[in-house]
């Protein structure tokens, strides 16, 4: 399995020498690192937030995920169409990885917070602001990929 080369993967991928049981051990990983994140969540100091708030963080996230897939899928159809699922379940294993980290980094400050008397509303909308960017840096690094293995 390849977990932060993108351009290794992308040999592989034109190569074809990715088999559907390798596709499938890469979106059972997937599977299983998705839920163990869910999951950690639950294990992060929690407050509750302001509805509205919460409602635009889900407004913006399903924006993110249906303006990304729908942009990552044009950039496949131009490549000719093919192997769309297959290329995306791998390329999307080591965009998700090299997100994660950039998470990590990023979401710390938040988990701090909880742990002092700041303004929870404020939080919310930075962690708002933060999705944004984890969303923009995971379907840039997927667009790219998709990209070049159109050239």
């Amino acid at each position: 399995m390849i977990f932060f080369s993108f351009k290794k993967l992308e040999y592989k991928i034109l190569n074809d020498e990715l088999s559907d049981k390798d596709v499938f051990i890469y979106m059972l990983n997937q599977i299983i690192l998705i839920d163990l994140m869910y999951e950690l969540l639950f294990l992060a100091p929690y407050e509750e937030s302001n509805l509205i708030v919460s409602f635009i963080q889900i407004v913006v996230d399903i924006i993110a995920v249906v303006v990304g897939n729908w942009y990552v899928f044009k950039i496949n159809e131009k490549l000719n169409g093919k192997d769309f699922f297959k290329r995306y379940i791998v390329i999307s294993w080591v965009a998700m990885w090299r997100t994660c980290l950039v998470s990590i980094l990023l979401y710390t400050p938040f988990v701090m917070t909880a742990f002092l008397d700041i303004n929870q509303d404020m939080v919310d909308w930075l962690f708002i602001g933060v999705s944004i960017i984890i969303f923009s840096i995971y379907y840039s690094m997927m667009a790219k990929s998709f990209t070049r293995l159109a050239n």
